[in-house]
C-alpha cells in the first residue's frame, strides 16, 4: 500500500499549485497520469498475488484440502 499510495497520489497532488487554465496544469496532468499508470501497471500484480495466497491460506485452514491424519493407536 505505501507504494501504491506513492505512486498514485502524490503525482496528483502537484496538481494543485498549478492553475486549471494553463498548458502546463495539463502537461503535469499528463505525466501524473502517466506515473500512476505505471505505478498501478507494477503494483497491481503483486497485490494480487497476495490476495490468491492469503485466500489459498484461509481456505486450506478452513478445508484442510482432503488432508487426513493418521491415527495413532497407543
Amino acid at each position: 500500500m505505501p507504494v501504491a499510495s506513492v505512486l498514485n497520489y502524490l503525482p496528483s497532488l502537484s496538481l494543485l499549485p498549478v492553475d486549471a487554465r494553463t498548458s502546463i496544469y495539463w502537461l503535469v496532468y499528463a505525466i501524473a497520469m502517466v506515473i500512476s499508470l505505471l505505478g498501478g501497471i507494477f503494483v497491481m500484480p503483486f497485490w494480487q498475488s497476495m490476495k490468491a495466497v492469503l485466500y489459498y491460506d484461509l481456505r486450506s485452514r478452513h478445508e484442510g484440502l482432503g488432508l487426513q491424519l493418521r491415527d495413532h493407536a497407543i
